[in-house]
């Protein structure tokens, strides 16, 4: 008959070591690979077993000649730490995620309102993942007196290290603005819901994929800074909707409009983007980051 089980006065004193151990002896049904896997001797193994087996006053393991089997709280304790192995790997897993993350603050900044929603996406991502990053989103119309760690601007389309903007035209996939629509030129003849701040006509070059190249001027009837509210009015039949394709893509309801002109990409013919990283030493690592993911996204956007 078994002793009493004695109370443990204090959990610090039980040796989670120990109860590792007879996990690994139960799993591997042996000493010596326990041992092994532990990098012990197979007495030291066994001695703190047995040290185990007298915190509780019992046997956690029926030792044969053929064979070891688990006593009733041998099975609780080898249940007890296994969870604490998967409860250990989650807390070592978010610390390593937390240690990971960005911290401080992030400033970015836009030189036109337009260009927030280019840039959001990117700050939403980084937020989501960053819960101790701060981010300080402004517009900035004066480069030379921003000092934002990222910097998002319009330069003209043959500056070094510009992104093309390549542009989407779509309609609501209900609507009918347009059925027929199978050339550029004709987007000359419809009314056009145009992403941006300014109704003055928009020059775009219409690259088809045979390599033809067709410059037009685009006028727009309808201008919206807000992407949802263009996409609202384009679902409204006021007229096909012109914006860039990163914007688009990254728009919540986007599933509901069809992208027309696929046998063309529609590039912004004088204008392009670009993007900056504020070049004081030991740039912050969330700044390299974000134009990282920025460029990423433009590139995508124009393949």
């Amino acid at each position: 008959m078994s002793k009493a089980v004695n109370p443990i006065e204090n959990v610090a004193d039980l040796d989670m070591e120990a109860v590792q151990l007879l996990v690994s002896v139960s799993k591997l049904k042996s000493f010596k690979a326990a041992a092994d896997q532990h990098r012990m001797t197979v007495s030291n193994v066994s001695s703190r077993i047995r040290k185990l087996e007298g915190t509780f006053g019992e046997q956690v393991l029926r030792r044969t000649t053929r064979k070891l089997e688990l006593t009733q709280l041998g099975s609780r304790l080898v249940a007890l730490g296994e969870l604490v192995s998967r409860e250990l790997a989650s807390a070592e897993g978010e610390l390593a995620r937390i240690a990971g993350e960005f911290a401080g603050t992030l400033e970015c900044s836009v030189s036109h309102s337009t260009l927030l929603p280019f840039l959001m996406p990117v700050v939403f991502d980084l937020a989501e993942t960053n819960a101790r990053l701060r981010i300080e989103v402004k517009v900035a119309d004066d480069a030379l007196s921003d000092h934002s760690d990222v910097r998002l601007g319009i330069v003209p389309r043959d500056s070094e290290n510009a992104y093309p903007l390549a542009m989407v035209v779509c309609q609501a996939i209900r609507s009918a603005v347009a059925p027929e629509l199978e050339s550029a030129l004709q987007l000359n003849e419809v009314p056009i819901c145009i992403l941006g701040h300014s109704l003055m006509p928009l020059t775009i070059d219409a690259v088809h994929k045979d390599g033809k190249i067709v410059r037009l001027q685009v006028v727009p009837s309808f201008m919206s800074t807000d992407v949802e509210i263009l996409l609202h009015a384009v679902e409204r039949g006021i007229g096909l909707g012109f914006l860039p394709k990163i914007v688009f893509d990254a728009s919540a309801s986007r599933d509901r409009f069809r992208v027309l002109l696929m046998e063309h990409t529609i590039l912004s013919a004088d204008t392009a983007l670009s993007i900056s990283v504020a070049p004081h030493i030991g740039a912050k690592a969330a700044a390299i980051f974000a134009a990282h993911r920025l460029s990423e996204r433009l590139t995508g956007a124009t393949s």
